[in-house]
């Protein structure tokens, strides 16, 4: 049980480092991740933090959802949107690639 409780807290730990990064490229504060701004910028931010936090750390959506202050379902509609809207994927490339990743 203890370990699983580390485990937990080490993924925390690398999604939080993981936003903080994506955060500072964009120049927007965690606060705006985690509020309910619509603004494109912030929502797009949302969005490939999810996709992110998914692909690279196979992160639930639940523990994603923590983290950013939203339910699982709004954490798999982000990723859905990386996924198939084109701009938002454009956004999410852009990202990816001031990230060296």
């Amino acid at each position: 049980m203890n370990n699983t409780l580390s485990c937990e807290n080490c993924i925390t730990r690398k999604l939080e480092a993981l936003l903080k990064n994506i955060c500072l490229i964009q120049g927007i504060t965690i606060d705006q991740i985690k509020s309910k701004s619509r603004d494109r910028k912030i929502l797009y931010t949302r969005h490939c933090f999810c996709k992110m936090a998914q692909f690279f750390y196979s992160a639930s959506s639940s523990v994603i959802g923590l983290i950013i202050n939203r339910g699982h379902c709004a954490v798999l509609n982000s990723i859905k949107q990386v996924e198939e809207v084109k701009e938002i994927r454009s956004f999410y490339d852009e990202i990816i690639a001031e990230m060296n990743i």
